[in-house]
């Protein structure tokens, strides 16, 4: 029998430790905040927590994998047993499964090196289009849509968010058809795409 993890966030360990006590979780994308002998942090852009990695046995794929960690890596489907003692939030991970590996296939993603804001697709579009941006670190951001008289009509994203790609969908149904565009802005980058409404 399958145990199904519970998605959690870092903000969910932090608020309410105790009801999460020995649950199998997962969480969708973190990045490597620390690496030491004995136990690690990652943060998913709520909250720090730190991974316990002692059931792992020495010498095993997994043990290998988390070697070959460094400080900004971004794991992405991290997954294991919650463990809250004397304050300390910890994650305990069991096997290459918990490491967001299946299959044999390796999910540590390659960490961007820049920001980047990508042309929507499709262009021009009805009634929705997906934009992609990238974050070189854990950083605080907004993606804003803005119309022709550079009014804004929509925030798709506001938050902070680790490193990694994200995408996201704009549905656009309830817009007349026009010339929009898309703002990321994240630190001192600030990037601007034009984009086709056409219904």
């Amino acid at each position: 029998m399958t145990i199904a993890a519970t998605t959690v966030t870092g903000a969910d360990l932090l608020a309410d430790a105790e009801s999460y006590e020995g649950v199998l979780v997962a969480i969708d994308s973190v990045s490597v905040t620390s690496l030491n002998s004995f136990d690690w942090s990652v943060s998913d852009g709520t909250g720090e927590f730190l991974i316990d990695d002692d059931w792992l046995a020495s010498t095993s794929a997994a043990d290998t994998m988390i070697q070959n960690l460094a400080v900004g890596d971004v794991i992405l489907g991290l997954g294991g047993i919650y463990n809250h003692s004397f304050g300390t939030i910890k994650v305990q991970i069991r096997d290459l499964e918990d490491l967001g590996v299946e299959l044999g296939v390796d999910r540590l993603a390659e960490l961007p090196a820049v920001f980047s804001l990508s042309q929507n697709y499709p262009n021009p579009f009805n009634p929705a289009t997906t934009i992609n941006y990238t974050l070189p670190r854990q950083t605080e951001h907004t993606l804003k849509v803005y119309n022709l008289l550079g009014a804004k009509v929509a925030t798709l994203v506001s938050d902070t968010k680790p490193a990694g790609a994200y995408s996201i969908t704009w549905n656009a149904q309830r817009f007349a058809s026009g010339l929009y565009f898309i703002r990321l802005e994240a630190g001192d980058y600030n990037n601007v795409k034009k984009m086709i409404l056409l219904k």
